[in-house]
Order: C-alpha cells, then sequence, then structure tokens
C-alpha cells in the first residue's frame, strides 16, 4: 500500500475535527532531583504509581488521557466524547490530583508536588502517524496555553485560562495572577489560581453569583408552581416538576419560585442537585441535602453527625446500618416540615444516583403532618414513579415567543444592541433564553461581530454534547449543516451520494436522536446554534469543498436538485473561495431583494458582495465597487436610518470613488444620498449646502425634472424643520404638481407629502393637513413597500399629536411599532417607542412612559439622528416631570432649547407643554413666559394653530391679569377664523364664552 493510500485510509478511519476542549497539563515537582537521588528500579516504580493515580482521578472526572511525557501527564476534557461541562471536570480533576501528596509518597515517605496547567478552546483533533506509531493529537494555541500555565505555577497550584475561568466562575473560588505573558503569545493574558470548589448545593448557586437574568414569558409556569405551594402550606405535600430542554430556563424559574415564597418569610430550604459526572455516586444529592438540614446556617459538614457522615461518604463502611440511616433523614426532613413549611429542591433530577432518588421516595411515602413541596428540574425523557398518593403538578417549558426573546435580548445585550441585532439573536436563538443571552452578550461585547458565524464559547461545550447524540450519523449532520439550518432531503442525498432507502434511514435516525426535524423533503435541525456546532466541528479545507460541491448541485448541475435563491448560492460560493462567483450571486441577491422590498436582506447581500469584492480578482473595481455602494447605501439608510454613522461613511466612499473615475452623474446621486444623512443629523446648514452642491454637479447632465424635484423635496423639508412654513408650503405645492413615480427611494414621497400635512396644519389648515397625510397614505399604497408605510404612519402620529387626539395617536403608534418591527427598522422602531411613550403619559402611565421617552431618545441618539431633537427631549422632560423628578425635567427642558439652534418646528409645542406643566406646579409666572415665547415664535414661523394655542391658554392663564388676559384673547380671536382642530376650538370656545367652564385647563 502506498503512503497516500495510507493516509486516505488513515483519513477515513478517524477524521480530523474542529471543537472545544478543555486541556490539562501536569507535571511532577522536582523529577529531576529524584532521578539522581532514587534507585533506577524505585524510580520507576514512583513514576508507575504516579501515573496510576493521575489515570484514576482523571477518567474519574470523564477526561481521557492523551500522553504521558516523562513526568508529566496530558488529558483532555470533551474528547472523544463532548461533554456540557468539560472545564468544571478539568477543575475537579485538577484538585484531585493537586492531593497526590496524600495517596502517592516521594522518598523515605515525602509528600511530592505538582504543578497543573488548565486551559479552554479551540483545537483541531487529527491523527500523527510516523514510524508506525499513530496518535491522536491536538493542534492550537489551547495546549500551549495549558503547558505555559503549567510552567508558571507553584508547587501544588492549579492554574487556569481566562476562558476556562469564566466557564467556570461561581462554581470554583479563584485568585488573579494579573496579566502574564507567556513565551509565543502576542499579548498578556490573565492567570487564575483554582482556590478551591464553592460549596454550591445546586447548579444555579453558580450563576446566582454572577448575576439573575430577567424572567420573561413564564407567568402561568410561575402561577402553577406557587398555587402548589399554596396547597402544601396548607398541610398537603406534593411533588412539582419543572421539565424542559437545556438552556429553556428551569433554573431561572425555580430562583424566581424561590423570591416570591421566601417573601413569605419562615420557609426552610432544602437544596440538592446532580450531576452528570456523579450520576452513579451513591447519596451524592442526598449529602447536600443533608448539610441544609443540620446545619442550614452556612451549609457546612458536622463530623459529630452520623448520618452526614454516612450520606458524605456514599453510604460506604455502613452498610448494616444503610436502612436505619436512610430512615433517620427520612425522619428529619419530615420533622423539620412539621415545625415550619418546608421546599425540598432537586435540580437535574436526570443526572441524580439512585441512592439519593430511594431516599426521595421514603421521605414522601414517610407518614406526619409535615408541610412541604418537592421541586425538581429535569430534562425530558426522565421516567420515575413517585408515590402514588402524593399529588404531582408538571410544569413544561416551551421555547420563548419572538417578543419575550427580544425582551430577553435586550435586557441581557443592553444599550449596545441595535435592533438588527436583536432580530438576528432572536432568529438564531430559536426560542431558548439561554441562547438568547449568551448571544446577547456576546453581540454587545464584539458590536461588529457577523452573527451568523458566531457561536458563544459558553454554549459550545452543550451544543457539542448534544451533536454526539447523532452517534454514527454525526457525518450526515455535519454534511447536512454545511447547507443550513434548513435543507432539503434531495440535496443532502446529492452532496452524500446516499441511495434512497439508506438516506431515508439515516434522517429517521437523525430525527429520533433529536437533532433534526423533517416533515416531506425539508428538513431543519432542531435549533440554529446546533448546526453551527456541527458545522463548526468541520476542518476549513473539508468545508471548502462541500460548498463547492453545493454551489455547483444548485445550480443545476443535478437534474434531482431544484436551483436555489442567490443568495444560498452566493454563500456557498464564498465559502468554497470562489470569491468571483460569490460577487456576481450577492449583486444578484441584493437586487432580488431590493426589487421585492425586502430591505433587511438586500443590505445583507450588499454588505456580503462588497466583502467579496476585496477577494475577488475583478477587472475595474472601483467602478464596480461603486455600483455596488450607491445600492448599499440606499438600502442601509433605510434599515438602519438615514444618519447611521454606517451609511454616512459609506456614502463618503462612494463620492471619493465618483469623483476619482469621473463620474458627475454618480457624484449627483451622492451628494442626494448625503443630503439624507446629513439632514437626519439636524445639521440643516450641511444639508443646504449639500443641495447647492448638487446643482452646481446636474447643472449640465442629467434628467431636468429628476433634478426639480429633488430641490423642492428638499427645501419643503429645510422649511418645515426651520421654521419657514411659507417657504414649505411654496416648494410642497412645486413639487406636488411635478411628482410622479420616477427616480424616487422609498420614503422620499410619503415623507414630502406627509411633511406638507404637518406645514398645513401648523398653519392653521387642519383639514387641508389631514387630507394630505391621508394622501402620503395613498402612495404609501402604491408603492406597496413597508418603509413607506412606516413614514407615513410616522407623520400620522405627528399630525394625531399635535391635533391633540390622544386615542388615534396611540393606534398610529401601535401600527408605526409593528411594522417597524416586522421590517428591521432601526430609526422608525425609535420613533414608534417615542409615539409610544407620549401614548403612554397621555392615558397616565407614567413609569411606561418615561422609560419608553428616555429609550427612544437614547437610540435616536445612537443613530445621530438629530431632526426633531428639540422634540424628543421635551417628551423626555414632561415624562420626567410627571414622575415627580422636576429637576431632571427642568434641565430636560433648557437641553432642548438648546441643543439644535436650526431647528424651529417644534420649539413653540414643546414650551407649551412646559408652560403646562409650570401652571399645574404653581408656577404660572413662568408659565406666562413659555406661553409668550411660544406666541411670538409661531407667529414669526406663520404656526398659525400653534400661535392661537398658545393664545388661549395664555388667556386662560392670566384671568387675574385682565389686560395681559385680553390682550392674549383678542389675538386669539383675530385667528379663529382659521381652520383649527376640535380640541383648540373647544378650548376657545368655552374662553371666549364666560358660561364655559374650567379655564384652567387650557393650560
Amino acid at each position: 500500500m502506498s503512503i497516500v493510500e495510507r493516509k486516505s485510509q488513515v483519513g477515513r478511519e478517524r477524521r480530523a475535527e474542529r471543537r472545544q476542549l478543555t486541556i490539562l497539563f501536569c507535571d511532577l515537582v522536582g523529577s529531576t532531583s529524584l532521578s539522581t537521588s532514587m534507585d533506577p528500579e524505585d524510580l520507576l516504580e514512583l513514576m508507575v504509581e504516579f501515573q496510576h493515580y493521575c489515570v484514576e482521578r482523571i477518567e474519574a472526572a470523564g477526561g481521557y488521557v492523551a500522553r504521558f511525557a516523562g513526568d508529566g501527564v496530558l488529558a483532555y476534557f470533551g474528547y472523544p466524547v463532548a461533554q456540557e461541562d468539560a472545564p468544571q471536570r478539568a477543575l475537579q480533576a485538577a484538585l484531585a490530583l493537586r492531593e497526590a501528596r496524600e495517596h502517592v509518597s516521594g522518598p523515605d515517605g515525602g509528600a511530592l508536588a505538582v504543578r497543573i496547567g488548565v486551559a479552554t478552546g479551540l483545537v483541531a483533533v487529527g491523527d500523527l502517524v510516523s514510524a508506525g506509531a499513530h496518535e491522536r493529537a491536538v493542534a492550537g494555541e489551547t495546549p500551549n496555553m495549558a503547558a505555559r500555565l503549567q510552567a508558571l505555577a507553584e508547587p501544588d497550584m492549579v492554574l487556569v485560562s481566562d476562558a476556562t475561568k469564566q466557564l467556570t466562575d461561581g462554581l470554583f473560588a479563584f485568585r488573579s495572577l494579573g496579566p502574564q505573558r507567556h513565551k509565543g503569545f502576542p499579548s498578556a493574558t490573565v492567570a487564575w489560581e483554582v482556590v478551591g470548589a464553592r460549596a454550591t448545593v445546586a447548579r444555579y448557586d453558580g450563576r446566582r453569583a454572577i448575576g439573575l437574568s430577567r424572567l420573561v414569558g413564564r407567568g402561568s409556569e410561575l402561577s402553577a408552581i406557587l398555587d402548589a405551594w399554596s396547597e402544601c402550606r396548607d398541610g398537603r405535600r406534593g411533588v412539582v416538576s419543572i421539565v424542559g430542554e437545556p438552556g429553556i430556563g428551569k433554573s431561572r424559574l425555580l430562583e424566581e419560585v424561590r423570591g416570591r415564597i421566601d417573601q413569605e418569610g419562615g420557609v426552610l430550604w432544602l437544596e440538592g442537585g446532580g450531576a452528570s459526572i456523579y450520576d452513579n455516586t451513591p447519596f451524592h444529592v442526598a449529602a447536600q441535602i443533608a448539610r441544609r438540614l443540620i446545619d442550614p446556617g452556612s451549609g457546612g459538614d458536622s463530623p459529630d453527625d452520623p448520618l452526614l457522615t454516612f450520606l458524605a461518604r456514599g453510604g460506604a463502611g455502613d452498610n448494616e446500618r444503610r436502612d436505619d440511616l436512610m430512615a433517620e433523614m427520612a425522619r428529619r426532613v419530615c420533622a423539620a416540615a412539621e415545625r415550619q413549611p418546608t421546599v425540598l429542591v432537586v435540580e437535574d433530577l436526570h443526572w441524580a444516583d439512585p441512592s439519593s432518588l430511594e431516599l426521595l421516595d421514603l421521605i414522601l411515602a414517610a407518614g406526619g403532618a409535615g408541610r412541604f413541596l418537592v421541586i425538581y428540574t429535569s430534562r425530558p425523557g426522565l421516567s420515575h414513579r413517585w408515590p402514588r398518593d402524593v399529588p404531582r403538578c408538571k410544569v413544561e417549558l416551551s421555547k420563548l415567543d419572538e417578543a419575550g426573546s427580544a425582551a430577553l435580548a435586550r435586557a441581557a445585550g443592553g444599550d449596545k444592541l441595535s435592533l438588527a441585532h436583536i432580530s438576528a439573536i432572536v432568529a438564531r436563538a430559536d426560542g431558548i433564553p439561554l441562547y438568547v443571552e449568551e448571544l446577547a452578550r456576546l453581540v454587545a461585547g464584539q458590536p461588529g461581530l457577523a452573527l451568523d458565524d458566531a457561536l458563544p464559547r459558553t454554549l459550545s461545550d452543550l451544543l457539542a454534547a448534544k451533536l454526539e447524540c447523532a452517534g454514527q450519523t454525526k457525518r450526515h449532520a455535519q454534511v447536512a449543516a454545511v447547507l443550513g439550518q434548513a435543507f432539503s432531503a434531495t440535496l443532502l442525498a446529492a452532496m452524500t451520494g446516499m441511495q434512497a432507502g439508506e438516506g431515508e434511514a439515516l434522517l429517521r435516525d437523525l430525527e429520533a436522536r433529536g437533532v433534526i426535524v423533517q416533515e416531506g423533503d425539508a428538513c431543519a435541525f432542531r435549533h440554529a446554534l446546533l448546526a453551527a456546532a456541527a458545522y463548526d466541528t468541520l476542518p476549513k479545507r473539508e468545508r471548502r469543498e462541500l460548498h463547492e460541491r453545493a454551489a455547483g448541485l444548485l445550480l443545476g448541475q443535478d437534474p434531482a436538485v431544484e436551483t436555489a435563491r442567490p443568495e444560498v448560492v452566493a454563500r456557498h460560493w464564498t465559502q468554497a473561495g470562489r470569491y468571483r462567483e460569490a460577487l456576481e450571486a450577492w449583486r444578484e441577491a441584493g437586487a432580488s431583494a431590493n426589487q421585492r422590498r425586502a430591505f433587511r436582506e438586500a443590505e445583507h447581500a450588499y454588505r456580503q458582495a462588497l466583502a467579496v469584492l476585496s477577494e475577488a480578482d475583478v477587472p475595474d473595481r472601483d467602478r464596480l465597487e461603486l455600483t455596488i455602494r450607491a445600492a448599499f447605501n440606499r438600502v442601509v439608510q433605510i434599515t438602519q436610518g438615514y444618519s447611521a454613522s454606517e451609511a454616512g461613511a459609506s456614502t463618503l466612499r462612494a463620492a471619493a470613488l465618483a469623483e476619482r473615475i469621473g463620474d458627475p452623474g454618480a457624484r449627483a446621486r451622492e451628494e442626494q444620498v448625503k443630503w439624507r444623512s446629513v439632514f437626519t443629523a439636524g445639521d440643516y446648514a450641511e444639508a443646504e449646502a449639500t443641495v447647492e452642491r448638487f446643482m452646481a454637479l446636474t447643472h449640465d447632465h442629467g434628467d431636468a425634472a429628476w433634478r426639480r424635484r429633488f430641490i423642492l423635496r428638499a427645501g419643503l423639508q429645510q422649511g418645515f424643520y426651520t421654521g419657514d412654513l411659507a417657504r414649505a408650503e411654496r416648494d410642497f405645492v412645486a413639487w406636488e404638481s411635478l411628482r410622479d413615480d420616477s427616480h424616487r427611494a422609498p420614503g422620499d414621497d410619503v415623507l414630502s407629502m406627509g411633511i406638507g400635512g404637518l406645514t398645513a396644519q401648523m398653519a392653521g389648515r387642519h383639514a387641508s393637513g389631514r387630507d394630505r397625510i391621508h394622501r402620503a397614505f395613498e402612495i404609501a399604497d402604491g408603492y406597496g413597500t413597508p418603509y413607506d408605510l412606516a413614514m407615513a404612519t410616522h407623520t400620522e402620529a405627528c399630525f394625531h399629536h399635535f391635533a391633540e387626539d390622544a386615542a388615534q395617536l396611540a393606534n398610529a403608534a401601535a401600527r408605526l411599532a409593528k411594522v417597524a418591527a416586522d421590517s428591521g427598522f432601526e430609526y422608525a422602531s425609535h420613533l414608534a417607542m417615542g409615539w409610544l411613550a407620549i401614548a403612554d403619559l397621555d392615558a397616565g402611565r407614567i413609569p411606561e412612559g418615561t422609560e419608553r421617552a428616555a429609550a427612544a431618545l437614547k437610540g435616536i441618539d445612537r443613530l445621530g439622528a438629530g431632526v426633531s431633537k428639540v422634540f424628543w427631549l421635551g417628551v423626555l422632560a414632561r415624562a420626567q416631570w410627571l414622575a415627580g423628578e422636576v429637576a431632571d425635567a427642568e434641565q430636560s427642558f433648557r437641553q432642548a432649547y438648546a441643543c439644535n439652534r436650526q431647528e424651529l418646528a417644534f420649539v413653540p409645542v414643546t414650551r407649551m407643554a412646559h408652560a403646562r406643566l409650570l401652571a399645574a406646579s404653581g408656577r404660572e409666572p413662568e408659565a406666562a413666559r413659555e406661553l409668550s415665547r411660544a406666541v411670538r415664535l409661531s407667529a414669526s414661523m406663520g404656526a398659525g394653530q400653534f400661535q392661537f394655542r398658545a393664545l388661549v391658554a395664555l388667556a386662560g392663564l392670566s384671568q387675574e391679569d385682565a389686560a395681559l388676559g385680553g390682550r392674549a384673547l383678542r389675538a386669539a380671536r383675530a385667528l379663529a377664523h382659521l381652520d383649527h382642530g376640535p380640541a383648540d376650538r373647544i378650548r376657545f370656545d368655552a374662553l371666549a364664552h364666560p358660561a364655559g367652564a374650567g379655564v384652567r385647563s387650557t393650560v
């Protein structure tokens, strides 16, 4: 057999894999001096005894002894079978090895010492073959880090990497040695000494030390458990089971239950937990419960208590009294329950040892009047028969819905997560709370991370262990993962060369093992992250080969496989390293998504196209980048917001490219895109300058009507926001006469029509403004894009707020929130949050309104949107004032008036809101000053409606100052002929006729 054939055979027998491992290095201290002081035969006997001790302790913890090197040992945890608690097992083994001096004696009975290093990370596992020797070895920085930590350790010290420490935090106590520089590593990393295992009695104790996550979507389940507790508190016993897959939130729900029950006071908690490493250790769970029972204050051992000694030793040494001692344990639990209500908790009962389960049955079957409830958590599939006469309540936890997942992601990731991040996390986590939290934390810590490729280190071991359930079909699961979370059975068969019957049997096996679900030809991994875990185990070269094969099959090379959408083919070409083919496929995918108004998908496709362009060997690169970037810029302004930093930077890049290749038409188009960005940022002077540059560039080029429409749209919005309503109305009328459906981007025409409606409303033409808002919706319906609908709804909400129609405003706010969330529009979602805040405040829901107002402003600020910031700061100030935070509210009002001197549109309505709050607080002179300012500014703007409203409010406020009140009322009468909204007309009529009631309510 040739060398090539031999290597091929080895490769088929034992494939290389990428996987996360925890690696342990243990070295015997002073072996060189031992070799000079001991007879070689005695030394050999000592080394054999030491090695046997190491193997025993490592294998007892589930580790794999990979190699002995002289006086040292190398062990893997999470290999050859993945373990969800591999780092924890490694540290338990390390602490046991540290006790070698008590079990293996040195020369003349002296103590031995060891140094231990442990590290966790990504490795490649494969075969090393040389001169007939065959070794399974790992490659990567992780084994090197473990070796460096072992060398750094002092005698009988266990040092671990930062990654290992993070994965076991709360379960072990650590001491930082600070940043350490290791040979061969580019930067210093923190080393941690393991002080010892924490005295936790349940797995959740470790997480409790780190901090509780938010409980979401478990209201009915919580109520069911608390109802069961109420019955037991009244004198009955019971069993509650909380059942669900890993990460579904069993421990978090249990912790919430404890918090609620603890509020009653006087409850005894007896807690224990199963662990996979101790699933066959007698009385492991029972010993934990006994410690809480015998010494509830500290949980420490009581060496004088024979019961605790018996349980702690796993029942060893006292077999004759086993039944008596178990009965004694049951008696003590029942006696405690007679003294005070008792909750007996067992986490991970599926890992509980048989002896502890036997003892639990004995406790429940015992008589007496004790009041206690057994609550346990387990994964699906546990079969244990409890005593028949004990009431049982089973709580099965299902996945969170999208709203619950999004709420949990926001809570875990905080302000660092965008709407796009949250949407991607929700889609990828598939409703599993643990997945949501870990993905949110990962993205919050690395905002630029591509979530499609992200697999949190904290989930790697758990998912790898779940993937091991595939058994011999794991290889096919890996190939399926190349195709994505969802794949077709036909395509998988073509990829693997399976015959029909063989493929059907294999897929049934994968489904039975809980790896996939199947319906006809459509298959999918149960979780997106499970597919990611399977994919991550493939070596890179094999990935490329499989992706290339998939792309070829999807392009019709196999008649049995249906052709796929361009974005699917593009992904395969990209991962195969075929960048020219990938570039064309991503461009096609972007254009297709844009045509369907699927803007989020278009953004992703164009972003990928720009990424592969840097790798592709293509001619005329600048012009090609300009074409892609121009399409990307228009889409990203819709998805993220016109003023988003990425949109601005990409627009500048496109403008530079257009100038470099000498294309004035392209430069003009990018100036138009830039105008949207700087205008939304609230820089109206720069927006005006941008229009002038656009005019210069298009003076002798392009479509004159298109040029004129843009200039008029820009003038309309410039006039509105800077308080020149006459210009806004003039440019609106001219624009409307030229409007058609050509040369438009989503949102342009709808916003122009909507702002035209607000212009008319402000000027005192309420009906005309309402008609224009209706026409904005007609345009949106005609174009059929969700972004046009969002912008029409935004202007509608503003119209209803100006009209003081709270019910209609709340309706519009809810509709805007839905379309923004459904379509992933970042800026629109923050606008919706702001309108919902106003609806809350109008309805008297002050805490909710305050929270939403702050969140909206924070989101708008993060996107760099300065337009309307005067208004949103005023909304926050109103919320703060109503919440009793008057000093903060005053500060927010000052910020509103000073934040953008160029913007005047919303200053009058903000000052009127300020005046209303001042008057309600008994500060009427200050309120009058704010109203007078609103009157003057409204008059200068031509905002007849606001001027009229401020005058009516001032007249009502100034009843004791007849001169001021009279002047205000006369001025209001002079504007009464305008078409004001119903609310303004009612207030004026009440004030103008002395028989009317409640003049102070006008402020």
